[in-house]
């Protein structure tokens, strides 16, 4: 019997949960990119098969997305020494940004397997550690299968949220321990990377899930909601603390103690050197393969002891290479996916995606520089949460 042609779209829908869930672990289970994306290009295929009416309704709505993009985009024509291949890959990794939020506004949004996706994830995390510390003594910070601790750590906060988000009240006991389990390999893990910008950015999914709870249950009034957020607050100035980061560890107690007091590693400078490059770019930025010649070479002259290939912020990465435009754009991308993800969590109770994106955001603040790419470091951090959190409903459909 031949295979109808209605089935595929019945078919693809059923897989595309499966594979959008498969595609999020992927970013733990291995170090190849390649492999990576080959996942995602086929989840995307299979994607195109499973729209809906309310698809094409939430793409609708997602102006600000597009406009990022789209500036990013164009941005590439006016980067120094560009060619055509920059032109043919932005425009894949555009495609790519694209497909992602085209297959977060089917339904498999509401069907990821989010309940057993830290129990497949532990596994990668627990050998890579263990792995790591037969060859390394505790006070180096931990890489997960060779990613640099900050794309590790950022891993390792993503996966901690959802375990998180899997333990709120349940009368499964099993549906307990496989994400309490999970929970204790993913924080411990997080700190060994030594990377306090996943760190605090898991702190503050942590505090959205608390706020998510008080708004709820207690509607507190304005003053009380500043009193939160000044107390969150509290730890911000210590990471823009000019202090100069002490020599490499050679103790667990130097590594702690260089944990607490090395303040921004020299991000601050980094950030001041970025804005003496703009006179003259304000308005349209430098475009989007414009490289960072100064960090490279002339890094002394803004007190950085050493070469940088990156500018260590969304933001600044974002008003270098798109100038006010771009960084306007950025905040506003930013701005809409909070405001959809807390209005979602206010009615529904769900926090998972205003955690997950205020976790990613605050990572996104103190490093990154690949937003405009295919599947890499930075979606897990980024645009995963985005799409996640553009793509709330107005109303509670379909839970998991």
């Amino acid at each position: 019997m031949p295979f109808s042609k209605k089935k595929l779209p019945a078919l693809c829908k059923k897989l595309l949960p499966v594979l959008l869930s498969i595609f999020l672990l992927s970013f733990i289970w291995t170090l190849s990119w390649s492999l990576i994306s080959g996942v995602f290009y086929v989840t995307m295929i299979i994607g195109l098969f499973a729209p809906d009416q309310a698809t094409f309704k939430s793409l609708k709505r997602q102006w600000f997305a597009f406009l990022f993009i789209g500036w990013f985009a164009i941005s590439t024509l006016w980067s120094p020494s560009v060619t055509v291949g920059n032109v043919t890959d932005v425009l894949r990794y555009a495609l790519c940004i694209l497909g992602l939020l085209f297959i977060f506004s089917t339904p498999a949004r509401d069907k990821i397997l989010w309940q057993w996706i830290p129990t497949v994830a532990f596994l990668p995390a627990l050998v890579g550690v263990v792995i790591f510390y037969l060859k390394n003594p505790l006070y180096i910070r931990l890489e997960h299968f060779g990613k640099y601790p900050v794309s590790s750590a950022s891993l390792y906060a993503f996966f901690a949220i959802i375990s998180l988000w899997n333990l709120r009240p349940s009368d499964e006991k099993k549906k307990f321990w496989l994400n309490a389990v999970p929970l204790i390999i993913f924080v411990p893990a997080l700190l060994l990377t030594q990377s306090r910008g996943p760190v605090f950015g898991f702190v503050t999914g942590c505090a959205a899930f608390v706020g998510v709870l008080l708004f709820r249950r207690f509607r507190p009034s304005p003053h009380q909601i500043a009193l939160l957020l000044t107390i969150l607050l509290m730890a911000v100035p210590q990471l823009f603390a000019e202090v100069k980061p002490p020599p490499a560890p050679t103790t667990v107690t130097e590594a702690t103690q260089s944990f607490l007091t090395r303040g921004t590693t020299y991000r601050t400078a980094i950030w001041k050197s970025a804005l003496d490059q703009m006179p003259n770019h304000w308005l349209a930025g430098f475009g989007l393969y414009a490289p960072y010649t100064w960090l490279q070479t002339r890094y002394a002259e803004y007190g950085i002891p050493y070469p940088v290939p990156h500018l260590h912020s969304i933001l600044f990465w974002a008003l270098f290479h798109g100038g006010i435009i771009g960084l306007g754009l950025t905040l506003l991308l930013i701005t809409q996916s909070t405001c959809k993800a807390l209005r979602y969590a206010y009615m529904t109770g769900n926090w998972l995606p205003l955690a997950l994106l205020a976790s990613g955001i605050f990572c996104c603040m103190f490093g990154g520089n690949k937003y405009l790419h295919g599947p890499r470091g930075e979606w897990i951090t980024f645009w995963i949460p985005i799409c996640y959190a553009l793509t709330c409903p107005a109303k509670n459909k379909i839970r998991t």
